[in-house]
């Protein structure tokens, strides 16, 4: 009976997991269509459909933003191919319409899809441990993890954040057996790392396949796991052989090693090396460009508790507690590792998924380190409150917040419905503001100046002098030189004041945005399709660089 509740408790806390997950649905399907809610992840959507289209395996260059000129991405395939065979499981393998909606549903639901493998995760690893439902209640609840997860957002990170959990749970296991490795007559203890163990495998396999996906956050984390591990094994971290050694150890080594190893030399081989120096205008612009993306912002401490409740945030003090009554080295290394973490989310928001995700992770022996278990279970409940109000104003939006989350529905809608004015004028390079650009893109199939992606600055970076030229002259220069042939409006104040933001300058009195309309405009722009949001103007006139 006891174990029928506990696993009643689990399900019921996947069911909250998948329930956040699917808290956007209304801003994403809409119409009849599929809308996703991030810019990079129309990106990401237009990769996929150069895939089906046999533009693969590997999309190693994107001529749809930066055009003409165009930019080698950081993006790689593994996101991708997912996202593909999804489309193709569902059954649409025409170039047909019904491909476009099966490639759009497959895309809103991928990281739904890896949320739940995720939780299911979680489950599995936290089903023996004391407080692990607390582990399993946090990886549910996080509003920034939900995100992360959330339906319409096929972005790498939920990717990242369901290979990162196994690592994680790996790491976390192979520090928890420290006191076996050194243990008296234990011959076989190196064996839980590099051996017949399968944690050492997991790790490696996890680690591996989420450095194919992104060298950023896996590769900072997995440095400062093997710090730890360094930390906590010293010489045993490394297997050793030789006449002391069992034979059984000895021949399962190197297993994991090799496995990791073998996955990032597939990665390169199959997607090859993304990295490379940033141009000038990305050196120049992205410290103003980066002041819109909310991923890189700070976090504040009251939004870092909104995410993981206040004993998560006080976490590692917790850690701490438990390791001087203890002297566990394994809850030394979680505090240090947690708190780095926080330390990371506070100065960039991209770090929040992962904080909460280990922070959940850890929560198992914080809580036990407690004196008295119902005083864990009350600090952690009464805790989740900045939780439940954060939850509180994302479902029922006041004021501001729910009129621009209308004005946001409205919009896409209305953008969706020029796209489609684009994809029937003919082929061309287009000129609009960069944060409808993604989304215009993967809808038109056409390509763009500007873009989402840091490596697409330049682009952005002239069309933001595009709409701030006071001058016809200078305008049409950066028409010719883009090889533009069409130019999309947005609403005039935002446009102003996000390219001043961009390029470090204060908003001009007069700038060809603002003076721009179907009444008043230069004789290279012809006025054509118009809805409540947005202008299409076709370029006349001007013959290409």
């Amino acid at each position: 009976m006891r174990h029928l509740a506990k696993a009643g408790v689990f399900f019921a806390l996947i069911l909250l997991g998948i329930a956040g997950q699917f808290s956007r649905w209304s801003d994403v399907f809409l119409d009849g269509k599929v809308f996703f809610v991030d810019p990079d992840c129309y990106s990401r959507m237009t990769r996929v459909a150069l895939l089906l289209d046999g533009g693969g395996p590997s999309i190693r260059f994107h001529e749809f933003e930066n055009a003409p000129v165009g930019v080698a991405p950081h993006t790689t395939a593994p996101l991708d191919l997912l996202i593909a065979g999804g489309a193709r499981t569902l059954g649409f393998f025409e170039k047909n319409a019904a491909q476009d909606q099966a490639r759009d549903l497959a895309g809103a639901l991928v990281s739904p899809v890896l949320g739940v493998l995720t939780l299911l995760m979680v489950a599995c690893w936290a089903w023996r441990k004391p407080f692990g439902s607390a582990a399993l209640f946090l990886v549910a609840a996080s509003p920034i993890l939900a995100h992360g997860f959330s339906v319409g957002r096929p972005d790498h990170q939920s990717l990242l954040l369901f290979l990162l959990t196994g690592a994680l749970i790996a790491e976390l296991e192979i520090w928890n057996r420290r006191k076996i490795i050194f243990g008296r007559g234990i011959v076989n203890g190196r064996s839980i790392i590099t051996g017949r163990s399968p944690w050492g495998v997991v790790s490696a396999v996890c680690w591996g396949i989420a450095l194919w996906v992104s060298l950023f956050e896996p590769l900072i984390l997995l440095v400062s796991c093997l710090v730890v591990r360094a930390f906590l094994l010293g010489r045993n971290m490394i297997p050793r052989f030789g006449a002391n050694s069992s034979p059984n150890p000895a021949r399962f080594a190197w297993l994991a090693p090799v496995v990791f190893l073998g996955i990032v030399g597939f990665a390169l081989l199959f997607d090859g090396f993304r990295g490379g120096l940033p141009s000038a205008e990305v050196r120049e612009y992205f410290s103003s460009w980066s002041k819109n993306i909310g991923e890189l912002q700070p976090v504040s401490w009251s939004l870092l508790a909104g995410w993981l409740g206040w004993f998560g945030v006080l976490l590692p003090v917790v850690l701490l507690y438990g390791w001087i009554k203890s002297r566990d080295p394994a809850l030394l290394a979680s505090a240090i590792v947690l708190l780095f973490l926080l330390v990371l989310t506070s100065a960039t928001a991209r770090w929040g998924y992962f904080s909460a995700l280990f922070c959940a992770l850890c929560l198992p022996s914080a809580m036990s380190a407690l004196p008295r278990a119902w005083m864990a279970w009350i600090a952690f409940l009464v805790s989740l409150w900045p939780v439940a109000s954060t939850w509180d104003r994302q479902l029922f939006p006041e004021g501001m917040a729910l009129r621009q989350r209308t004005e946001t529905r409205q919009e896409n809608i209305l953008l969706r419905e020029t796209a489609g004015v684009l994809r029937k004028s003919g082929p061309g390079i287009v000129m609009a503001p960069w944060w409808i650009c993604p989304p215009l893109a993967y809808w038109s199939g056409r390509p763009f100046v500007a873009g989402s992606s840091h490596q697409s600055l330049p682009g952005t970076v002239d069309t933001a002098r595009f709409f701030l030229s006071s001058e016809a002259a200078e305008a049409e220069k950066i028409l010719r030189k883009r090889q533009v042939t069409a130019v999309i409006t947005d609403d005039p104040t935002r446009v102003v004041e996000n390219s001043a933001e961009l390029l470090g300058i204060k908003p001009p009195s007069e700038s060809l945005a603002k003076t721009l309309s179907p009444k008043v405009h230069p004789e290279y722009l012809k006025p054509g399709f118009r809805n409540a949001f947005f202008t299409v103007y076709q370029v006349v006139g001007i013959a290409p660089e």
